[in-house]
């Protein structure tokens, strides 16, 4: 019973393809080296045996003392020796070194096989020929590979997820899933809530530079994707999901119904018995639909929309509308006095931007559930497909998923699939986590060179605050606001400065110490490109008056020019 689990699990992890190396060595090397040959027939380890645990061992063997050898030592005892003193050999290497011939050698090696003191097979990862190697000392050398294959599948700090998340969803510069069009980034972020002003003005161009907000536009009025409301964000800006329309169930719920009597009520019972609208159609059919509405403001009406859009009734063809209204947010805090020029802003030109800029508004209708589990499955393996490795802390990232608890049977089915890997992958998220396993396999990648990136606060390929705890400040003080129009700047994974929303406030991490004046100065100048805001004045570094601040000639260095208790950035 015992034998044939273990002949199951190295299976499993030999023969899975979406299993990581890593673990598949791991796994291997575990097992006893006379079960695997069973299991494998020829014993050819050369895919499990570290050849810097191979040259640790020879150099520690080379190392000890060698005995006399005198005449009553037989050829066997010769070659006993001579292989203890060093890792996997060939017979050629022995025969040079005993000065015997092969004719002899080689009965005389097939003895010591015959009795497990030797092991003859493929051992060398370099050496396509088989080799001989002492039992004891291939046993030293499999102990030392599985030591250093354990450690190469032991979690990852924060960083490495970060760079993960990164490099899976080929943000902020990195080309590991370079070529993706619109259409498998939306897949990919599928579901994901984000404010209007960041979606089209950095989320999307981070990953795929030469985005145009027109495609996005032909692809809502194609109808593949689906604009979904999650909640206004003051006057004139609110949280979107961009959903294919065969899986809205998934991610959008019918939300209350309004008032009875209101506008909203009004608008919602023309596009319902109507249909899809223009903006105009909507205005002549209302008195139709709703005679006590008869002749109602453009402004109201325009109103209506953005209200009804936002809290998940209704959705539009184009994102047009909801662009046009965005488009004086610059990102600041929700201060009473941004939030009354903002109302001012959309009283002003509500009407005008709705009507000049097109799109059909309809009800958001979502096909009906037919298979409760395979939308289980869909869910993960969407979650699965955004982040590569999913923890509880992940969620925190999601808005509007149901608790880690209720995805465990849809992960465990991935698993038993062999379609995701359940593991503690990285160190700094709590509890299971589920892999997919090539996000392993790129987890565990090394940084390479430093590589920079400045991405929006709230982009889900930024996990620090969020599914990461926020990492040490270098002035700590009260938490960081991450919210729409807020910046991070990182290397490799590590959080080097956040920029405030408006600008006004410029904070550093504990890993800034470590970083040359030259990479500060290059991920300054990217920071304030992602940032994206062409004017605005730094007031505060990491607690003190921008003028004050250590960093300030780095930021003259790329622009930033002192004015007015500050350092002014302009963009021409």
């Amino acid at each position: 019973m015992a034998r044939n689990l273990a002949y199951r699990m190295v299976s499993t992890f030999m023969y899975e393809a979406d299993a990581p190396v890593a673990e598949r060595r791991a796994a291997a090397l575990a097992l006893d080296r006379t079960m695997l040959a069973e299991l494998l027939g020829n014993v050819d380890l050369r895919a499990l045996l570290d050849p810097v645990a191979i040259a640790e061992v020879e150099a520690a063997l080379a190392a000890r003392p060698m005995p006399d050898v005198d005449d009553g030592w037989t050829l066997s005892d010769r070659l006993r020796l001579f292989a203890s003193r060093r890792g996997p050999f060939t017979l050629d290497e022995a025969r040079a070194v005993l000065a015997v011939d092969i004719g002899v050698l080689r009965p005389a090696a097939a003895a010591l096989v015959s009795v497990g003191a030797l092991v003859e097979g493929a051992l060398r990862p370099d050496r396509p020929t088989p080799q001989l190697c002492d039992a004891a000392v291939l046993r030293r050398i499999q102990r030392l590979s599985l030591q250093r294959a354990r450690a190469a599948v032991a979690a990852v700090e924060g960083a490495a997820f970060c760079r993960l998340l990164q490099r899976w969803q080929g943000a902020g510069g990195h080309q590991a899933l370079a070529n993706r069009d619109l259409v498998a980034v939306l897949s990919q972020l599928e579901g994901v809530a984000l404010p209007v002003s960041e979606w089209e003005r950095r989320v999307l161009p981070a990953r795929l530079p030469d985005f145009q907000p027109a495609a996005l536009d032909a692809l809502l009025a194609g109808g593949s994707f689906v604009v979904c409301g999650r909640g206004a964000l003051g006057a004139a800006d609110g949280k979107l999901a961009l959903v294919r329309r065969e899986r809205l169930h998934l991610h959008w719920r019918p939300p209350p119904p309004p008032v009875a009597s209101s506008l909203d009520a009004a608008v919602l019972l023309c596009l319902e018995e109507r249909g899809a609208l223009f903006v105009f159609d909507l205005r002549l059919a209302l008195p139709l639909c709703a005679p006590e509405h008869a002749g109602a403001d453009p402004q109201e009406l325009a109103e209506a929309l953005f209200r009804l859009c936002f809290g998940g009734h209704i959705t539009n063809d184009s994102l047009q509308p909801l662009r046009a209204r965005s488009a004086s947010v610059t990102g600041q805090p929700p201060t009473q006095l941004a939030l009354r020029r903002q109302g001012r802003l959309a009283r002003e030109g509500a009407a005008h931007s709705l009507a000049a800029s097109g799109g059909r508004w309809s009800l958001l209708r979502a096909l009906p559930v037919l298979d409760q589990t395979a939308d289980a499955v869909h869910r993960v393996t969407t979650l699965l497909g955004r982040y590569g490795v999913l923890g509880r802390d992940c969620l925190a990232l999601e808005d509007g998923v149901s608790g880690f608890a209720n995805l465990r049977p849809a992960l465990r089915a991935l698993e038993e699939r062999g379609r995701a890997l359940q593991g503690h992958f990285v160190a700094d998220l709590l509890g299971q986590q589920y892999a997919l396993g090539s996000a392993v396999e790129l987890l565990r990648a090394p940084p390479g060179s430093p590589h920079l990136t400045a991405l929006p606060a709230l982009d889900p390929a930024q996990p620090w605050g969020r599914a990461l705890a926020s990492p040490p400040r270098t002035a700590p003080e009260a938490p960081l606001r991450l919210q729409a129009g807020a910046t991070l700047l990182l290397c490799d994974g590590d959080p080097l400065m956040f920029l405030s929303a408006n600008g006004t406030t410029l904070y550093t991490f504990l890993f800034v110490a470590l970083t040359s004046c030259a990479v500060l100065r290059d991920g300054l100048a990217r920071l304030v490109e992602v940032h994206g805001q062409r004017r605005f004045r730094l007031q505060q570094v990491d607690g003190v008056p921008a003028e004050l601040a250590t960093l300030r000639p780095l930021l003259e260095a790329i622009g930033f020019v002192a004015n007015g208790g500050g350092l002014r950035w302009a963009r021409l």
